[in-house]
């Protein structure tokens, strides 16, 4: 049995951990239908129906996106351990702080959902989901580029791989 050079180990966990940061910024399980106001229901009616909706909907993939980021945190740990180059360091750190935030975020506005039962507290939750979800976009363009320069920077880096090697 050969040792491995020390880039291998880094090639499984990198592409694990992108993988695990695809399915994060994936949020399929997060769409709620937009609503729709009409003449004969008020529109704070409208907005308290969509907040309990995507309460409901947000509260059950909760858990799923818990274990994304608990998946995203080994992960980077484990190539924060490994490696010592800050070209690759940097943006995993920069992804597992960012996908922190989001979870936090997430957590929060959520919560409030499910509290907004009262007109002044729907008229609050819409102006703190425009600033969550402004917030969200920002983080995620900020995780992109991060895994986006991490993998440049990495495929730039890795030694060609053998003609015998599978993964070729």
């Amino acid at each position: 049995m050969t040792d491995l050079p020390p880039t291998k180990p880094l090639d499984g966990l990198i592409t694990q951990f992108r993988s695990t940061v695809n399915s994060f910024l994936d949020r399929e399980d997060f769409a709620v239908e937009p609503p729709v106001p009409t003449r004969r229901i008020p529109v704070l009616q409208v907005f308290k129906r969509q907040f309990s909706k995507a309460h409901l909907v947000w509260s059950n993939a909760e858990p799923r996106l818990r274990r994304q980021l608990q998946e995203i945190s080994a992960l980077g740990s484990a190539i924060v351990e490994i490696a010592d180059d800050q070209f690759i360091v940097g943006p995993v750190r920069e992804v597992m702080q960012r996908a922190s935030e989001e979870q936090t975020d997430l957590s929060r506005i959520t919560d409030q959902m499910g509290q907004a039962d009262s007109n002044g507290a729907t008229v609050l939750l819409i102006f703190k989901r425009t600033g969550f979800e402004m917030r969200t976009e920002l983080r995620r363009k900020a995780i992109t580029a991060a895994l986006d320069s991490l993998t440049a920077y990495y495929v730039l880096q890795m030694p060609p791989r053998e003609p015998d090697d599978p993964a070729s």
